[in-house]
């Protein structure tokens, strides 16, 4: 019989000395057992270590959540499984992925961005690869700091819950709960990366409007879109990979469909392909894109590995759970405390009529 996975006052110790997650020390304190149950047992081969520990406490789909409140070895489970859930419900409703190529961790909550401008004029004569004389210096391209500094804020959600009506809900139900905050978080990130990616990070370098333009207010034709990502790459020399669209666009980009032959210029037998811009697999997300001042609708166009930095305060990300004993209460919450900074000016719009 396997040995059981416990969670611990000492694993939860370990937990906030080392600013890890329970699974994390979870899988280090227990890492033969692991890996030797998900080597014999299908089951286990994605499962996570603390939902290893609550199947070892008897904790499933339909328990309900007080059966986690037990006194003893297993009073350590409802915050290990609140972390773990919400971690992995933020893994999976990830929409971020889509705006950013990664992100960076700093130990303060104020950043000066690193740019590199190659749309400047100075910066599209220095970064070619112009003839150089022999002993002469090569063309200088230059990485530079914003002026303005970046500042993170912190954000979440916090949920509120008193003894009765937790102790009676099933954990299935709890995980929807769980779900739907990640969603928020999401939506969150999301909404400010728009404001970062539409008026800049305070270093006079808000999106550029190109050059295509949508013949109504509301809508956008096939063709309108693929002219729009062709003028993106001729102002920026990259492929687009992301479009924002708010509600009205959406629903138009959304329900379009391409003929390729037609948006790529193939006649008869004769096809054409564009190497540098791909296929174009662009991801279309909704968002909350505000209005131009003219009040015009507008989409955002950019690659989402150059636009955008994001930056998250080390130590910063926290998901945790507290009892208030005096109210009779549980407090769950996540934060984090993140912003945005440009990396590169590739932010284009494309502005309705």
């Amino acid at each position: 019989m396997p040995n059981k996975i416990i969670i611990t006052d000492e694993i939860a110790q370990d937990v906030l000395k080392t600013g890890t997650s329970f699974d994390e020390v979870l899988n280090a304190k227990y890492a033969d057992e692991i890996a030797d149950r998900r080597a014999k047992d299908d089951r286990y081969k994605n499962m996570t270590p603390v939902k290893m520990a609550m199947i070892d406490a008897g904790i499933f789909g339909n328990s309900l959540i007080k059966d986690m409140f037990k006194q003893g070895s297993d009073e350590f489970l409802f915050p290990a499984y609140w972390e773990s859930k919400l971690r992995e419900s933020l893994l999976a409703t990830d929409i971020m992925q889509y705006v950013v190529s990664g992100e960076i961790g700093v130990p303060s909550t104020v950043v000066k961005n690193a740019t590199l401008d190659l749309l400047s004029t100075a910066n599209q004569s220095n970064v070619k690869k112009l003839r150089v004389e022999e002993g002469a210096d090569l063309p200088l391209a230059k990485l530079t700091t914003g002026q303005g500094a970046i500042n993170l804020f912190k954000k979440g959600r916090a949920v509120e819950a008193t003894y009765e009506a937790l102790m009676f809900w099933r954990v299935d139900l709890m995980s929807k709960l769980i779900t739907a905050i990640a969603n928020d978080v999401a939506q969150q990130n999301l909404e400010d990366a728009i404001n970062v990616l539409l008026y800049g990070d305070g270093n006079n370098n808000p999106a550029e409007v190109l050059d295509s333009a949508t013949a109504t207010a509301d809508t956008v034709t096939a063709a309108e879109f693929v002219e729009a990502c062709v003028d993106y790459y001729f102002k920026y020399k990259l492929p687009p990979t992301t479009a924002i669209a708010p509600d009205k666009f959406f629903k138009s980009l959304a329900g379009l469909t391409y003929d390729r032959d037609k948006a790529f210029g193939a006649s008869g037998r004769v096809s054409i392909t564009i190497p540098q811009i791909g296929d174009m697999q662009i991801k279309l997300l909704h968002g909350d894109v505000p209005k131009t001042s003219g009040d015009k609708n507008q989409i955002l166009l950019f690659n989402k590995d150059y636009a955008l930095n994001r930056y998250v305060a080390n130590g910063s990300r926290i998901q945790e759970t507290a009892k208030t004993i005096l109210n009779q209460k549980e407090l769950a919450t996540v934060s984090e405390i993140s912003g945005y900074g440009k990396f590169m000016q590739c932010v284009g719009t494309i502005v309705s009529a």
